[in-house]
């Protein structure tokens, strides 16, 4: 049985060429810069299988999101058997007080419920890859 969400590449490459050729038209002003739109994010893999390993995480989730300089990035979670984001009782607590300040509300990053932080394209991006290349 194929898995249910592997796609062709051509496929791919479609999708990944119309975004490029209409981000521009998909960006108003004060986002149209160079960079506020990625073409891809790279992750080290083993931020992946930390969160993987986690007991009860049967997939992970995409979010998107943007960052203090107006960039769309990506944040991804484990997801449970129940559809459920895979959050840290503690990180939950932090984000759903009203009453800490900003700062008390970061959590430790090696906690490794959520992940962030790839190295975007552009800035460095993949030479020749068979998904960007006409």
């Amino acid at each position: 049985m194929a898995n249910r969400h592997h796609i062709p590449l051509a496929d791919a490459k479609k999708m990944i060429r119309n975004l490029k050729d209409k981000k521009d038209q998909i960006l108003t002003a004060p986002y149209k810069k160079p960079g506020s739109l990625p073409i891809s994010e790279t992750f080290d893999r083993s931020a992946f299988d930390h969160v993987l390993a986690k007991p009860g995480c049967v997939g992970l989730r995409v979010y998107f999101a943007m960052d203090d300089n107006m960039q769309i990035r990506v944040v991804i979670v484990g997801v449970n058997e129940n559809n459920e984001d895979m959050i840290s009782t503690t990180q939950a607590k932090s984000a759903a007080s009203t009453t800490m300040a900003a700062s008390d509300t970061t959590t430790d990053p090696t906690d490794g419920d959520i992940i962030e932080q790839g190295t975007r394209c552009p800035d460095v991006c993949p030479l020749d890859s068979p998904l960007t290349t006409p």
